[in-house]
């Protein structure tokens, strides 16, 4: 009896073998169709982070103004660094920045110094993908004059530490591949330099760089600071 069942589990085993089998008698036939359906199964799945991934790779590095600067002296030639910090407060939903800008001939004294929160916001009625950057300041930011070049610098720090500058959060869509464009919503920016009482921001940015354009309004609306008849150009700097 018992060599009757070995024999027979036997077959079963053999039989079930025989029927995966390709026409010439291998597994390759089915082993090639396995394979397929795994590679269109992870083609179909989202890539979770990755556009906003992208946009932050596009925002992250060194840019300059340069060029626009000798092309119309009503601009500046400002440097602008932006690069990731805080790995370990990090998703593949959230991003963090620092960014520092600083006149070209005052690199060690910059005037703008920041830490955006870069994060995903959904889509458009149109499906395009949205994002956010919201902005903050932090206490002795002079003492970190230069620390893009020194990320882990603020690992002293936490993200509770900073102070979120309301209303001055940029939304950004995805417009088409690579290219991505937003600013400011409406006027609750607070702004009170040289009179004004609120600011916009409008962006673009692709991989070449980016275009910004910051502008101070007063309480009547009239510009008081700010580039007037269009944005700057900060174009990518090799590294």
């Amino acid at each position: 009896m018992r060599n009757v069942m070995l024999m027979s589990a036997a077959a079963l085993m053999l039989g079930g073998c025989a029927a995966n089998r390709g026409a010439d008698g291998s597994f390759a036939a089915d082993a090639s169709a396995g394979m397929a359906r795994g590679a269109l199964a992870r083609a179909a799945a989202p890539c979770v982070g990755c556009e906003l991934a992208e946009l932050v790779g596009h925002m992250s590095g060194s840019f300059a103004s340069t060029a626009q600067s000798e092309r119309d002296k009503e601009f500046f030639d400002i440097r602008l660094h932006m690069t990731a910090i805080w790995p370990q407060y990090t998703t593949p939903e959230l991003k963090w920045l620092y960014v520092e800008q600083a006149m070209a001939t005052q690199l060690d004294k910059p005037y703008r110094q920041r830490i955006y929160r870069v994060s995903e916001a959904g889509v458009t009625q149109q499906g395009q993908p949205t994002f956010v950057s919201e902005v903050y300041e932090f206490e002795n930011s002079s003492g970190f004059a230069g620390a893009y070049a020194v990320p882990k610098a603020f690992d002293a720090m936490k993200p509770e530490q900073l102070i979120l500058r309301e209303g001055c959060g940029v939304l950004l869509t995805k417009i088409m591949p690579g290219v991505y464009e937003g600013g400011t919503q409406g006027t609750g920016c607070l702004s009170s330099l040289r009179g004004a009482t609120y600011a916009t921001s409008k962006v673009h940015i692709d991989s070449t760089g980016l275009y910004t354009w910051d502008q101070g309004f007063d309480k009547d609306g009239k510009q008081v600071w700010g580039a007037v008849k269009s944005g700057y150009e900060f174009k990518r700097q090799v590294q």
